[in-house]
């Protein structure tokens, strides 16, 4: 039981925010018009954390009774830590733009600018071990080196985009789109610093067509297909630059002297990493929108992307090697909606359903050599990872001698393939498993419903064709905290339960079942409701008698319930990609809302 959870945190923000806007026509020209915005933000953040030593209450397993002492979390004399940071941000945009219609013909133009420039500033200060918390001021701490930090650092970057875009439509009919982005950006050398990223789509309205008339049933088909090249520039920053810090003292004399070290070897040919995507599809409605399908295969390759090469530098050199624009990606798939909807009764509705399809493929890193084929990541999907393929656990000392096997392999410890047949299991057994915790699958429905007042809507969602790996929690986990969790312990290997589906249980965080096997490797598939909303808006001559125009009553909740999920018994969620973070959370909103 915790008493005195100590300490204080003071948070102050001043922040201002300021934005100009403008739009001229031009007169002389009919549809041209210009147009922009320029804004300025600031802020001052202050925060003051003043720790003060934990205390608990402790249970006497002898008398049952209670006493007060130090909790062995935090520390024994109270610190305090004061930060300052001062985030500025500039942002000028202006554009000109261009719309007319000429009898059938429709023209659409657009050009741009837009430049940002952000700095900031950041100073810290923290001293330890203050004799009294009556005085939660810097100046009153240690006078220790040891129990003292200070920390500081300003920051600026800015970026530069030149974007426009031309669009051309006949009659609704045949459409066409062509837009482009020159961007720069402060991550790459002035020669590289710049990037050029066009795309245009084509549509085809065929239900428009004469020969389509007589099909009554089809109010809208249109084809459509896409291409386009993007940059991303989310990468480290100052990767061209020779760059130290502060690091590896030396000695000299007695006294410890801090020298600059460089971080690695600057590569000055760093630049964007590219995606182009290739997108084909269709729209359609039918019946009055009884049925409507859409319909979206694509297909994205990412070059240039910034990675290491597999040679290695000597350790005495304490250098690394610099990214290069080396690796390439494949990503494709497909997207399909179907929906029916009818508003033509009292209860009205629409439904709707979608599926998405995604399959990556690794097709360059220059990855180490493997020791079996079977073991290059090239091919596979990105973070596929190396396991043991876990075919069972042994029941017996007679079963350890008959199967390959780890040392020191004991009853109720996971048997590991063979893999490459050579009789012993080693580095060489483990495999690439395709699957992710990034979702192949995910697919949704979504429901809407109105009757006399009332509506309702409600969304599912859900994935599949993916993996979650818990290793690193569930065997170790357990040891640690001293117990096991019920799932792990329920069904572990024991003398009187030799036909287990889990390892025996161990003290020891350090055992074959630890090792990094199919055995924690788990599906991460689930259906949930995602949300659920049921209003009620009264009639108009009741809000008329309440003299407002439009009242609303509501109920709404997020993350209801799970169907079904495979994790459900672990107590994970199926979303989460790591044991430590936090679940969804479960809300319920409850409004009214009037209008009058």
């Amino acid at each position: 039981m915790v008493s005195d959870a100590g300490g204080t945190r003071d948070i102050k923000t001043t922040a201002l925010q300021s934005t100009v806007s403008f739009k001229l026509d031009i007169p002389w020209v009919k549809g041209l018009w210009l147009d922009g915005s320029a804004s300025y933000d600031a802020g001052y953040v202050f925060t003051k954390d003043f720790q003060t030593p934990d205390y608990v209450y402790y249970k006497d397993e002898k008398t049952g009774e209670l006493y007060k002492g130090r909790s062995g979390m935090g520390s024994d004399k109270a610190n305090l830590s004061e930060k300052y940071e001062n985030p500025t941000n500039l942002y000028m945009t202006a554009k000109l733009n261009y719309d007319h219609t000429f009898g059938v013909h429709h023209v659409g133009a657009m050009v741009g600018y837009e430049q940002s420039e952000t700095k900031g500033n950041y100073l810290q200060a923290y001293r330890g071990d203050y004799v009294s918390i009556s005085i939660p001021e810097i100046f009153a701490g240690s006078s220790d080196k040891n129990k003292q930090s200070n920390d500081g650092s300003s920051s600026q970057t800015a970026r530069q985009n030149i974007f426009g875009r031309l669009s051309y439509d006949y009659a609704g009919k045949y459409l066409a789109q062509f837009t482009f982005r020159r961007d720069g950006s402060p991550n790459f050398p002035e020669n590289k610093r710049y990037g050029f990223f066009p795309g245009f789509s084509l549509g085809w309205r065929i239900s428009e067509e004469p020969f389509m008339k007589n099909l009554l049933f089809l109010d809208n088909l249109k084809i459509r297909g896409s291409y386009g090249k993007m940059g991303n520039d989310q990468v480290g920053a100052y990767q061209y630059l020779t760059t130290y810090s502060y690091g590896s003292n030396y000695v000299i004399g007695k006294n410890d002297v801090t020298g600059l070290v460089q971080n690695g070897v600057p590569n000055p040919n760093i630049t964007w990493e590219v995606a182009k995507t290739t997108n084909i599809g269709f729209d359609s409605r039918l019946w009055n929108g009884l049925l409507g399908i859409e319909f979206d295969y694509f297909k994205t390759r990412r070059s240039n992307i910034l990675t290491k090469r597999s040679a290695i530098i000597p350790d005495y050199t304490g250098l690394k090697l610099p990214d290069e624009n080396i690796g390439i990606v494949d990503n494709k798939g497909f997207e399909m909606i179907v929906s029916h909807e009818n508003y033509s009764n009292p209860l009205k509705y629409r439904l709707s359903a979608n599926v998405s399809f995604a399959r990556n493929k690794v097709v360059f890193s220059d990855e180490q050599p493997a020791a079996e084929p079977y073991q290059y990541a090239t091919g596979r999907p990105i973070g596929s990872g190396l396991y043991y393929n876990a075919i069972g656990i042994f029941e017996s000392e007679e079963q350890i001698e008959s199967l390959p096997h780890l040392l020191n392999t004991q009853p109720g410890d996971i048997i590991y393939e063979d893999v490459n047949k050579d009789g012993q299991i080693d580095s060489r057994d483990r495999i690439r498993v395709n699957q992710t915790n990034t979702p192949e699958i995910v697919y949704s429905f979504n429901a809407n419903f109105e009757y006399k007042g009332f509506d309702l809507s409600l969304l599912f969602q859900g994935q599949e064709n993916a993996k979650q790996y818990f290793g690193s929690y569930f065997p170790v986990m357990s040891y640690s905290l001293g117990n096991f969790m019920e799932w792990r312990a329920k069904d572990r290997w024991a003398p009187e339960n030799t036909k287990a589906s889990m390892p025996r249980g161990s003290s020891s965080m350090w055992n074959n079942n630890t090792e990094a096997s199919t055995q924690w490797l788990l599906n991460a598939g689930f259906l949930r409701l995602k949300n659920l909303e049921f209003g009620y808006t009264l009639p108009a001559s009741i809000c008329e008698k309440l003299w407002v125009k439009n009242l609303r009553v509501s109920f709404s909740a997020n993350n209801l319930f799970i169907i079904y999920d495979h994790m459900k018994e672990l107590g994970f969620d199926p979303e989460t990609t790591d044991f430590w973070y936090y679940p969804q959370q479960r809300t319920y909103n409850f409004g009214v809302n009037v209008t009058f």
